[in-house]
């Protein structure tokens, strides 16, 4: 260890070890560990055999026993041996893999550097932040980027959901949020909005879509990324892309907990404080790339319309470079808005405080309109119920799906995928409370499931 990473604890090191210990006869007798532990606050991690010492930024770095030993000595402590037969240091490293162990170490995205308990365990969060600095001042710029980038009447929630989401990750506390949605025409400003502003105030950024949509089954990446920032993701429409994404959406915004996997390596699970957002085109085909918005989903996700803000004339700057710089600059100020100022109204919030969700009317319309569920009625219909037919169907989901693709293979791919997506939308349609779901039953026979469509009434 060199000394340029120690010297900062050297004096205020060797003054408090001074009143900590006493020495007679260059023999330490008693000596207060707890002082010392103030300063360097050092942990350790028996997995990896590894100490750790709090850094002057407040950061954590990984030590070994030598490089600790070193420490200890530049620190001032005394390499006499005390009435055991342990020198003071050696007495010292034995107290901290004693009594200040951790279960796992490493960087964990929107919290702050220190120990935090987790299902039991103690974690040692070893990075700090990279977010943006709050400072008092103007954001008029960003102000008139908002304003013509979103209507008036979603506005209250928009601002709502900034100042929840910078609230909740400075504080480094998780709470629940939803996933912010940005629709809107190619160059509008929705994906200048994420790069620039979302992750110019959080600092770290990762897109999650490959493995929320099931593309992979490796996510070591959003480790670090405070910011996880989806953008045209062209995934599937079909109801079961659309609803594996959904669940996924439901565990990265809904609950703290992460399953991180890297390759060639065993899956565990860490805290991660994290924001997800997603821009995507407004036409009907990419806007479908989102989840079906049932009763469970609503509320994770805050779906806004965005217009065309005209950037960068809206700040009367010659070029892009410049209104960026100008956002640049008014960062600090808007945080500090964030934290410090934004009131959202009342009658906008939840019971736990938090910022309703919102999603825009006409984009609402759109799902609704392609919710699979109809589509799949429509399909049966078209099968078996023309020409006035009445009688019942009984089919397994596995003969059905064999039927439905001889007689209509291309309105039933854009529907399901396989047989077993088939039975999950025949399971969704049974469970619907009213409606002309009710036509959909399932009865168990000789260790199969038998599904039963019923006619339309008309």
């Amino acid at each position: 260890m060199s000394n340029a990473k120690i010297e900062h604890f050297s004096v205020a090191g060797k003054a408090i070890l001074a009143e900590a210990g006493r020495a007679s006869e260059g023999v330490a007798e008693t000596y207060d560990f707890k002082k010392i532990n103030d300063i360097v606050d050092p942990w350790y991690l028996e997995s990896k055999k590894e100490y750790y010492e709090r850094l002057p930024d407040g950061s954590y770095g990984a030590r070994n026993i030598d490089e600790m030993a070193v420490l200890a000595r530049h620190l001032g402590m005394p390499g006499n041996k005390i009435g055991n037969g342990y020198t003071v240091i050696q007495e010292w490293l034995l107290s901290v893999r004693n009594d200040r162990k951790i279960a796992g170490a490493g960087e964990f995205a929107g919290f702050n550097p220190g120990v935090m308990v987790f299902q039991g365990s103690k974690l040692l969060c070893t990075q700090r932040n990279k977010f943006i600095a709050p400072k008092a001042g103007s954001w008029e710029g960003i102000r008139r980027f908002i304003t013509n980038l979103i209507s008036e009447e979603q506005l209250p929630y928009f601002m709502g959901w900034h100042a929840d989401a910078v609230r909740s990750t400075y504080a480094g506390e998780w709470k629940r949020t939803q996933m912010l949605v940005l629709s809107g025409g190619p160059g509008c400003g929705k994906s200048f909005w994420q790069v620039r502003v979302l992750t110019g105030i959080w600092g770290t950024s990762a897109d999650p879509y490959d493995y929320m949509s099931g593309r992979s089954t490796f996510n070591d990446s959003l480790m670090t990324g405070v910011h996880l920032q989806m953008s045209d993701v062209g995934g599937g429409k079909d109801d079961e892309a659309r609803r594996q994404f959904g669940a996924w959406v439901k565990k990265f915004v809904a609950e703290p907990e992460k399953t991180i996997h890297q390759k060639g390596k065993a899956a565990f699970k860490v805290p991660l404080n994290q924001r997800v957002s997603l821009a995507i085109n407004a036409e009907d085909g990419d806007i479908c790339v989102l989840p079906p918005l049932d009763s469970g989903m609503l509320d994770k996700v805050s779906i806004f319309k965005c217009e065309y803000a005209a950037l960068p004339k809206l700040l009367g700057v010659k070029d892009m470079s410049e209104f960026e710089k100008v956002v640049a600059d008014e960062l600090p100020a808007f945080v500090h808005y964030l934290l410090h100022e934004h009131v959202t109204p009342h009658k906008l919030l939840d019971s736990n405080g938090q910022t309703l969700h919102w999603c825009d009317p006409s984009i609402k319309e759109v799902l609704e309109s392609h919710d699979t569920s109809d589509l799949l009625l429509e399909l049966f219909d078209n099968a078996w119920f023309s020409d006035g037919k009445r009688n019942p169907v009984e089919r397994t989901a596995l003969q059905m799906y064999s039927e439905l693709k001889t007689s209509n293979s291309d309105m039933l791919n854009s529907v399901v995928k396989n047989a077993y997506g088939l039975g999950r939308g025949l399971s969704r349609l049974s469970g619907a409370a009213s409606g002309s779901h009710t036509r959909i039953s399932s009865r168990v026979l000789k260790g199969r499931r038998v599904w039963r469509i019923e006619p339309p009434t008309s």
